[in-house]
């Protein structure tokens, strides 16, 4: 049976955080300087350069995926593994909801999460969102729904910018 790409996605992600955990008794393919290489990552281009486990994700797609333009699409590639590289926890709350709620709690700052948000939404091309949406997810203690991000980074565009303002408008504060 095949796998929908978020499930490629999530288990080269589980993958990634195994090794970066040194998580005894399970095979993963990497090691921890291979999340290390992502996280550390200023731009994209750097990613391309110095992180294997970026071609790794690419190749896992790339055997059976449905994702269209995959072989065009390095930048978004590129995204979706230094980014995911930044969550430490699989959480069932998509990141715009998530972020919204956090402007109800008295810790954080809605005023700055507000801004930053709509920071992020207004940014159009993968190398736009690649540091705020790193910035997003240290608001969120780095949890959030793997499978709704992926696919959220992949797809970035209009609809998706819309559909995350209206899912973060609607429950903000």
């Amino acid at each position: 049976m095949a796998q929908t790409p978020e499930e490629i996605v999530y288990a080269w992600w589980k993958n990634l955080n195994d090794a970066r955990d040194k998580t005894p008794n399970v095979f993963t393919p990497f090691n921890s300087g291979d999340s290390a290489n992502l996280r550390r990552a200023k731009t994209l281009e750097e990613v391309l350069i110095n992180a294997p486990a970026m071609y790794e994700l690419k190749n896992r797609l790339a055997a059976q995926t449905i994702w269209e333009n995959l072989e065009k699409n390095w930048d978004r590639i590129a995204l979706i593994a230094a980014v995911l590289s930044h969550v430490r926890t699989d959480k069932n709350v998509n990141l715009p909801l998530a972020l919204a709620e956090l402007t109800h709690k008295k810790d954080h700052s809605g005023s700055t999460i507000k801004l930053r948000f709509q920071r992020l939404i207004q940014n159009q091309t993968p190398e736009e969102i690649f540091r705020p949406m790193i910035r997003m997810l240290t608001y969120l203690d780095e949890k959030t729904d793997v499978h709704y991000l992926a696919k959220a980074l992949y797809f970035w565009n209009d609809n998706i910018r819309k559909e995350w303002a209206i899912e973060f408008y609607k429950n903000v504060k």
